[in-house]
C-alpha cells in the first residue's frame, strides 16, 4: 500500500456506511466490515494509482508538490473499477465486449424480475 489520504478523507464514513445494510445494523460488524473494505480498498487504490495519475496529468491537473501518484477513494478504492479496468487491460476489446454483455445481461434479468432482486438484497416482502 502506497496511498496517503488527503482530500478524500470525507468519503471514508460513507464507505463504512455502505456496510450497514449488509451487517443488519450491528455496529461492531459494520466497523469490522468497514475496516476490511478500506484495507482492501487501499490495495485496489495503490494498483489503480497509475491510471488515475495519468488521467489527471492528461487533464492538466496540478498535482500537489511532492505527490507522485494520485487516487480517489470514491472510485479507485472499489472493486468494480479495478476488475473492469484490469479485464479490459488484459484482454483488450474482447474484455470490453465481455463486460458490456455481462452488464446488459444483469440489467435484462433485473428488469424482468426486480422485486426478486430487491428481496434478495434484503428488501421487505410486499404483500
Amino acid at each position: 500500500n502506497r496511498v496517503i489520504l488527503f482530500a478524500d478523507l470525507a468519503i471514508i464514513p460513507f464507505v463504512v456506511a455502505m456496510c450497514a445494510p449488509l451487517m443488519k445494523g450491528n455496529v461492531v460488524r459494520i466497523i469490522i466490515a468497514g475496516l476490511l473494505t478500506l484495507g482492501v480498498g487501499f490495495y485496489f487504490g495503490t494498483n489503480m494509482a497509475d491510471l488515475f495519475t495519468n488521467a489527471a496529468l492528461a487533464a492538466n491537473f496540478q498535482a500537489p508538490e511532492g505527490a507522485t501518484k494520485l487516487i480517489s477513494i470514491g472510485d479507485g478504492f472499489l472493486w468494480p473499477p479495478f476488475v473492469f479496468t484490469r479485464l479490459v487491460e488484459a484482454t483488450g476489446i474482447v474484455g470490453l465486449v465481455i463486460l458490456i454483455v455481462a452488464v446488459a445481461a444483469l440489467f435484462f434479468f433485473f428488469s424482468k424480475n426486480s422485486k426478486s432482486w430487491e428481496q434478495a438484497a434484503g428488501a421487505p416482502v410486499e404483500e
